[in-house]
């Protein structure tokens, strides 16, 4: 059986696409990846977090990413974001290197 040139590109399209798909990050809380909560730019605000929670207070910061990929702390009353809350505590996390980065040079520290 012969295949045509569009047919063969849209079998490799249907063979590949799952693959990109698949690399995008998963979001899992607030419009973050687990990498950006994870990120040292959003301790503050789980600190802050943990401290409105102990002491009982009416609003709770919470992490917050915006679909640019900046990371902020907001403060939350209920489901709700308080008006004007929000201050911008990180960017965008950098991709991981493509591969074969692993040939660039390192600079040495001295």
């Amino acid at each position: 059986m012969k295949m045509g040139f569009t047919a063969g590109i849209s079998i490799l399209t249907i063979m590949i696409w799952p693959a990109v798909a698949a690399a995008k990050p998963k979001k899992v809380s607030n419009g973050c990846t687990a990498a950006q909560i994870q990120s040292p730019a959003a301790s503050d605000c789980i600190n802050q977090m943990e401290q409105d929670v102990i002491n009982n207070r009416p609003t709770i910061h919470a992490v917050y990413c915006s679909s640019t990929g900046k990371i902020l702390c907001c403060e939350y009353a209920g489901n709700t974001i308080v008006d004007h809350s929000c201050t911008v505590v990180g960017r965008k996390l950098p991709r991981t290197p493509p591969v074969g980065a692993g040939n660039l040079p390192t600079l040495k520290v001295e």
